[in-house]
């Protein structure tokens, strides 16, 4: 985990870069700016991603797709293991996915009574009912 976030503090500044820039250009230290503007250091998304993940897999002790899940949504609506404090880049493809969640768990929370602030912390017995749902 230390390395990826390492590796990502150093490479920020030229994601998206083409290979032409960086031989031009090879990456020696730690830099800011780039597409986001990060400081130097400064982590991407797929750490904040990745640092999610660890930390539900860690406090629940194996893995929890539901508790996974809450936690991407809390990186990208409240910049929850970014290292900016707010999510700054997220895929297409993971955006439409963690609306899609977020349409779940408040279907789920009308269904049962349930409001949408509890939805994020539910109980082992209703996390696997949503998961059958």
């Amino acid at each position: 985990m230390m390395g990826m976030a390492i590796g990502y503090g150093l490479g920020a500044h030229v994601e998206f870069r083409p290979r032409s820039y960086l031989e031009k250009y090879p990456v020696k230290n730690l830099q800011g700016g780039g597409t986001w503007g990060l400081q130097p250091g400064q982590w991407t998304d797929d750490t904040s991603m990745a640092l999610c993940l660890a930390i539900s897999l860690i406090l629940k002790g194996d893995h929890d797709a539901y508790d996974q899940l809450v936690r991407y949504k809390w990186w990208w609506k409240r910049g929850y293991m970014s290292s900016t404090g707010q999510c700054f880049d997220i895929g297409n493809a993971t955006s439409e996915s963690l609306q899609n969640f977020i349409s779940k768990q408040k279907a789920f929370g009308k269904t049962h009574k349930i409001s949408y602030e509890q939805m994020d912390s539910l109980s082992a017995e209703n996390s696997e009912l949503f998961a059958n749902e």
